[in-house]
């Protein structure tokens, strides 16, 4: 138990860190860029998310079980699980091409390729952080996650505040953020390669693993696609129906509420998740129920005490914005925090789930929040304005906890609650 909260303490530490960067780095583009910019951004951002997802295919939900298992070469799964992904990205990278070179419809060639290798390393960043959560070393994948979000952005701020350099535009923040990754990435595989977790002389390119690992994965990634399509296609529904004004409203009290998913997540849930896994596959029945609550108890903790620190300090945020728009559309803040505790919670069911192996039914709870989303968003939308975006989300994640937690409670109670044998 001492390690345990060694390592989230570090954890959190850590995370905090980048988050106050990340923080402090939004509402220095509330400040410097206009509604229509920031909105602009958003829609990008939530492109390369996106994009990142087909990339990966999800291969780390079938490989993380595999390294979990003590009868396999973790190694050679490691090297495999990499060699998949740059194989991805250079069919990514000479798709794209034609795109940058022709420009076609006037687009942007400099954007598009920052877009395109931002998306192909802050991808490799994400799945050397979940690598390294699985390998419970939660400490080294904050410190390369505050190298992929953190670093960059308090540099970018100390050159504004520090009146270095004041004309942040939208590619200049690109820039930085494609370092970001650079970095981490570069630091992975160094690491990886020292350690012995990476060795591309003796682990060769496996076709078979990739057919399998896709296979098994491909649930998980249509799941995953349901479930970050239900958080950010709403920026897109915005943009079609209010204009890209609103989708930067939307985006920066999304970016504020997201600490809230991000602190739980770090501190908590990737903490918990891996061991209590681990105490499934080796019946440890006592220790499975007493982290199980531990997740939980500890979501709801946190998220009542961020809501409460949200709620009594974000009139002078907004104020240091000096943007009257975003003073006019608080109350986003208020449904979206919401929604972020509640993408927490979900966690607890799903991890359920996950660990029983039952993935059709996080692939149908995930489905069910994004039919929801799309068919609400629209009419609430242009029923109740900018308003609409946020409740149509806080309804559809609403809908997916509440089909987890019957799933579970209806068909596991045994399992959590059943006398221990």
């Amino acid at each position: 138990m001492a390690s345990l909260v060694l390592k989230a303490s570090g954890s959190i530490g850590l995370r905090l860190l980048t988050q106050f960067s990340q923080f402090a780095f939004i509402l220095l583009l509330g400040k410097v860029f206009t509604m229509n910019e920031l909105g602009e951004y958003g829609l990008i951002t939530s492109a390369i998310l996106l994009i990142g997802y087909f990339l990966g295919l999800d291969v780390y939900q079938y490989n993380t079980r595999e390294i979990l298992n003590p009868k396999n070469d973790s190694t050679a799964l490691i090297t495999k699980q990499i060699k998949f992904f740059f194989s991805t990205y250079g069919v990514f990278f000479f798709l794209l091409l034609p795109v940058i070179f022709l420009q076609p419809g006037g687009i942007n060639a400099g954007i598009v390729a920052f877009a395109m290798l931002i998306t192909i390393f802050d991808h490799f960043s994400l799945e050397s952080f979940r690598l390294f959560i699985t390998l419970e070393s939660p400490i080294l994948a904050n410190f390369l996650l505050f190298f992929r979000r953190g670093l960059w952005a308090l540099l970018l701020i100390l050159l504004y505040f520090g009146s270095i350099y004041e004309n942040i535009s939208l590619q200049f923040v690109l820039a930085f953020w494609l370092s970001g990754g650079l970095l981490t990435t570069s630091i992975t595989l160094c690491y990886l390669h020292v350690r012995g977790y990476l060795d591309v002389k003796r682990v060769p390119f496996d076709l078979q693993w990739v057919k399998v690992a896709v296979r098994i994965s491909l649930p998980y990634f249509i799941s995953t696609l349901f479930f970050q399509a239900t958080l950010y296609l709403n920026r897109y529904i915005l943009a079609f129906c209010l204009g890209s004004e609103s989708v930067g409203i939307f985006t920066f009290f999304q970016s504020i509420s997201n600490i809230l998913h991000v602190l739980t997540y770090t501190g908590i849930i990737s903490q918990l998740r891996p061991s209590i896994i681990r105490n499934y596959n080796d019946e440890n029945l006592p220790e499975f129920r007493k982290r199980l609550w531990l997740m939980a108890s500890g979501i709801v903790l946190t998220s009542i005490l961020i809501i409460f620190v949200f709620t009594i300090s974000i009139d002078p945020v907004l104020q240091f914005t000096s943007k009257s728009e975003l003073m006019a559309e608080k109350r986003l803040l208020y449904l979206l925090l919401a929604s972020s505790a509640l993408l927490s919670m979900i966690y607890v069911p799903s991890t359920i789930l996950y660990t029983l192996r039952k993935d059709n039914i996080i692939f149908r709870g995930n489905m069910l929040g994004f039919i929801v989303n799309i068919l609400l968003s629209i009419p609430f939308i242009n029923a109740y304005g900018l308003v609409g975006a946020p409740v149509a989300l806080l309804i559809a994640l609403i809908c997916s906890l509440t089909y987890f937690s019957i799933k579970v409670g209806k068909d596991y109670k045994p399992l959590l609650f059943g006398p221990i044998q």
